[in-house]
């Protein structure tokens, strides 16, 4: 199944496991995040009570950060010679999304 002698084989293998695991952590850290609203002091009040609930979506959503790289990759490696300018503009554009989500949750981990 998995043979990691063969370099082609073993990047598709891992590129179709990360557009499964990718979204499965993200949909986890966002179930598991603790979602406060009212005031600041509110919010910081139950990401107090619920520490170990927000320490496991953030390593969730830093997971599911890390996995969309290759899963990127790998989608742009099956449409490199079909529609190549918008491969490459959804590929920034994802891009921008993963920089974006790894800074939402980076920002979690100081709470």
């Amino acid at each position: 199944m998995l043979k990691i002698s063969d370099a082609a084989h073993f990047r598709r293998v891992v590129a179709a496991l990360c557009l499964v695991a990718a979204p499965l952590l993200f949909e986890a850290a966002e179930i598991t995040t603790p979602q406060p609203s009212g005031s600041a002091a509110a919010q910081l009040a139950s990401f107090a009570q619920h520490r170990n609930l927000l320490v496991a979506g953030v390593l969730c959503g830093l997971a599911s950060s890390m996995c969309f790289v290759p899963a990127l990759f790998g989608l742009l490696h099956k449409i490199r010679d079909r529609e190549v300018v918008y491969a490459h503009v959804a590929a920034a554009l994802i891009i921008y999304g993963l920089v974006t989500q790894a800074a939402v949750f980076g920002i979690n981990v100081m709470f």
